[in-house]
């Protein structure tokens, strides 16, 4: 079975900390990657950037 196929039994929270990761992964490149990961993460750093400021 190819690799590539995400587990069927993955939980709520797993995904949630793959998205943190994602973000966290993310943070030091150019801002059009995020708009690749997707609108969540994107929410995600704005609410990010208005913390920091």
């Amino acid at each position: 079975m190819p690799s590539k196929i995400a587990t069927p039994h993955r939980s709520p929270q797993t995904a949630i900390d793959e998205v943190q990761l994602e973000v966290e992964a993310q943070n030091s490149k150019p801002e059009p990657l995020y708009y690749e990961l997707g609108v969540t993460h994107v929410s995600l750093k704005d609410e990010v950037d208005v913390v920091d400021s």
